[in-house]
């Protein structure tokens, strides 16, 4: 699993807080069990938060294959197994 670039450390941090000061003022007067159930909560957030955008974009890091253009009067087969096979190409 890849560790959490700084920007997404920095957004499950501000929702831990977000979320924390938000249950507070909702509930001013709440009893210690609710405020160790907001506790958990507010840091089951910021971990989602943190980590989820790492989810989706891990799925977009590897190159996509190109296929290698072929000189005009170049033969079609060139007696390798894997000759047709898209290769990537790094940008």
């Amino acid at each position: 699993m890849p560790h959490p670039s700084p920007a997404q450390v920095v957004h499950g941090s501000a929702a831990v807080i977000g979320s924390t000061l938000l249950m507070v003022l909702l509930f001013p007067s709440a009893p210690g069990w609710a405020v160790g159930a907001m506790t958990v909560v507010a840091l089951t957030l910021g971990v989602l938060v943190a980590v989820r955008p790492g989810l989706r974009a891990g799925a977009r890091t590897a190159p996509a294959a190109v296929a290698e253009p072929r000189p005009a009067g170049a033969p079609k087969g060139t007696g390798r197994i894997d000759a047709e096979r898209p290769r990537a190409v790094r940008v």
